[in-house]
Parts: C-alpha cells; sequence; structure tokens
C-alpha cells in the first residue's frame, strides 16, 4: 500500500512540475520592448524577455532578474532584483516599471504586441516584438 501511495505522491509531483515548466513559446521568443508603463510612455528603452521561470530586461537605468510563474494566461513575476546604478532623472521611472512587473497577474498576446495586466484587468504595461 505505501508503494502505492508513494507513486501517487510521484506522479503528481512530476505533473505539477511539468506544468509549471511549460512557458507560453510566444513570450520566449522576442525580446518585448516596453511601449507603456501604467498607461504613460517609457522614455527609456526598457526591455522584457522570459527564459524558463525567470524575466530579465533593462529598466530605465539598471538591468535585472525575476522570478516568474506562468499558468494559462495567468502571469506572476516575482520583485526584480536589479544592479545597482544611479542615473540622473530616471529613477522614477524604473520604480515605476518594477512596481507594475511585480503588480501583473494576467497577460494578452495580439498582433506583435503583449499587454500585462492588473488583477483589475486593468494594462499595467503595453510591450512590443
Amino acid at each position: 500500500m505505501r508503494g502505492v501511495i508513494f507513486i501517487g505522491c510521484w506522479l503528481a509531483f512530476m505533473s505539477a512540475a511539468t506544468v509549471q515548466a511549460q512557458v507560453d513559446p510566444a513570450l520566449e521568443a522576442a525580446t518585448w520592448h516596453v511601449l507603456e508603463i501604467d498607461g504613460a510612455p517609457a522614455s527609456y528603452a526598457e526591455t522584457l524577455q522570459f527564459s524558463d521561470h525567470r524575466v530579465t530586461g533593462k529598466a530605465a537605468c539598471n538591468r535585472f532578474s525575476a522570478g516568474m510563474k506562468q499558468t494559462g494566461q495567468l502571469l506572476e513575476i516575482g520583485q526584480p532584483v536589479a544592479t545597482r546604478m544611479f542615473c540622473q532623472g530616471r529613477m522614477d521611472e524604473e520604480r515605476r516599471y518594477f512596481q507594475a512587473l511585480h503588480a501583473v497577474r494576467s497577460f494578452m498576446l495580439d498582433d506583435g504586441g503583449l499587454v500585462l495586466n492588473a488583477a483589475d484587468g486593468h494594462a499595467l504595461l503595453k510591450l512590443r516584438k
């Protein structure tokens, strides 16, 4: 009986790991360029890349990385960890970008674009390939 329980638990674990490992190939297929951050135009060529369970990119001043989890259209991005440079006049936009990334709860792909949405459905980030 223990063997059956062990095998059942192992299979459940492996299926959960397999589901978690799948990231939408359309997300991973490009470097995304930020057009808008919470409705305001992006000014500093911010980028976002998806790879496995991480996002990386360039903010207004610093490079960053964060963990992510995607299931269907649901998407959660962890708190970004960034290099520690200071760029005069750019830090407010960088802070807004990181806050928006961390607040993302879903995504939508359309005509070469990507929209990352908050829990209430409003667009936090609009991006293009």
